[in-house]
């Protein structure tokens, strides 16, 4: 994986005057492929303004803005109408104002005033970055730190002749000082938490940074603040604590079993490909099904298959019912799951399995990548990453082709109220679940429209069962 950033400069020798010291045409690259560029000349020292302004945020904002369901950087506009549609009017310019700050954050062509021009996105995800827009890729985000600074530090170095003028002067000393935060405010903008409620709930940020950081845990590297970030918005600032004191009571598990599984799956060479959610999450759940065995029509336990791999699962009360579980795999704490007792999820049997069948996914895929140290599911983990896992366990759960199959023969074409309950029986999942693996199979072509109606009315959402 490459990113890099190419200026091709107006005045190639050097610049006789600031005016014309940064003018040039920008383009960007992710594995060698433009993704961005600007076909005219265009000033660059209010990008290096920019990147001072943005690079706590570009380096530490993890995500995009939760209320947006969403797969790659080209969606962010629809996206974004979607969920200003759906709030309630009251808070309609709130959120415009909170998604219009995050494109100012992270679109690199906010740099350009006065210009029209497509977005180009940088965000982080995990270990990785998006860069692009309708043509984006991933990229490890120490990479993209090393090219952005290198971009800067071009800039810089042709305003440097100038650094008399107060206009240069000004943005080569914020150029030099951007990396001047204390910690308090990185784990405010890591977190999503804002430093008042970090404040009254610790007492002050940089409280809140000696426990969210605590046993030398570099930013990144702590549990803590991943699970901080992804459960902020589900639960209060007050009831944080309390979560990463169950975090704290896990202890170091053995890996070693589920690391070398993992290193033998279909996507142990590139565990951040991300061409299509939905098929890699069909093709790890058909391909761990036949490495474990399990035939198209057995159930499976997943839990059972964690507690195999040394993976120990912890049920425990979380502080939100909408919190299904926490799984966190740093080096001292886990690999491990805390299962949320009091999810409205785990009321039945089937919706427990699925959540842990979930975890596996992310287990196997995405702790070196999207999800390095922690996950908590029903928080704000990586749009494509969850929806990778969701697919997973319900393929895992209950094999699409086989559950499409059988509303295929004869009795179930008859009756599918009486495959519906052989199959939920079969595989102890919800209705929902197999009505839509029923979708997602091939036999959907072939389905009667009455026994699409049927499936349409097993599931919560039938506006979006076609």
């Amino acid at each position: 994986m490459s990113v890099g950033f190419e200026i091709d400069w107006a005045e190639r020798e050097a610049p006789a005057t600031l005016e014309g010291s940064t003018r040039g045409r920008l383009r960007v690259f992710v594995e060698g492929r433009p993704v961005w560029g600007q076909g005219h000349v265009w000033d660059w020292a209010d990008l290096l303004g920019w990147l001072s302004w943005s690079w706590p945020y570009l380096l530490h904002e993890n995500g995009w803005p939760h209320q947006l369901s969403m797969d790659h950087p080209a969606d962010f506009s629809d996206a974004a109408r979607r969920a200003v549609k759906a709030e309630a009017p009251p808070g309609r310019a709130r959120l415009r104002e909170e998604l219009l700050a995050f494109r100012e954050r992270h679109d690199l062509g906010a740099a350009l005033h006065g210009a029209v021009c497509p977005p180009c996105w940088l965000v982080r995800e995990g270990d990785l970055a998006w860069v692009g827009g309708r043509q984006a890729g991933l990229v490890p985000v120490e990479l993209l730190r090393q090219e952005l600074r290198r971009l800067g530090d071009l800039i810089a170095a042709r305003l440097e002749t100038f650094r008399d003028d107060p206009v240069a002067q000004e943005l080569l000393e914020d150029w030099e000082s951007r990396d001047e935060l204390d910690r308090g405010e990185l784990v405010a903008i890591a977190t999503g938490f804002d430093k008042e409620g970090l404040a009254r709930v610790f007492g002050s940020t940089e409280v809140a940074a000696d426990q969210l950081l605590f046993e030398g845990a570099s930013l990144h590297e702590s549990p803590f603040v991943a699970v901080a970030r992804m459960a902020a918005g589900d639960i209060s600032p007050q009831a944080l604590p309390a979560l990463l004191t169950e975090m704290g009571k896990l202890p170091p598990a053995d890996s070693t079993a589920i690391d070398e599984l993992a290193a033998s799956g279909p996507f142990a060479t590139d565990p951040a490909g991300r061409a299509d959610a939905v098929g890699e999450g069909l093709e790890l759940a058909r391909w761990l099904r036949h490495r474990l065995g399990i035939k198209a029509d057995d159930a499976v336990d997943p839990e059972r298959y964690l507690e195999s791999w040394g993976i120990p699962v912890v049920r425990t009360e979380l502080p939100s019912p909408q919190l299904h579980a926490v799984a966190c795999w740093s080096g001292d704490h886990g690999p491990a799951v805390l299962l949320n007792s009091a999810s409205v999820r785990h009321r039945r049997d089937g919706g427990r399995r699925f959540t842990l069948a979930h975890e596996i996914c992310h287990l196997l895929l995405d702790r070196s990548a999207a999800l390095p140290v922690a996950e908590v599911l029903g928080g704000r983990a990586p749009g494509y990453a969850e929806k990778r896992a969701n697919v997973f366990a319900a393929e895992f759960m209950a094999p699409a082709e086989f559950v499409g199959a059988r509303f295929q023969e004869r009795d179930a074409v008859d009756d599918p109220e009486k495959a519906m309950r052989s199959l939920v029986g079969r595989y102890r999942v919800s209705r929902e679940l197999i009505a839509w693996q029923v979708r997602r199979s091939a036999h959907r072509e072939d389905l009667l429209p009455r026994t699409w109606e049927f499936l349409k009315s097993c599931v919560h959402r039938p506006d979006r069962f076609y």
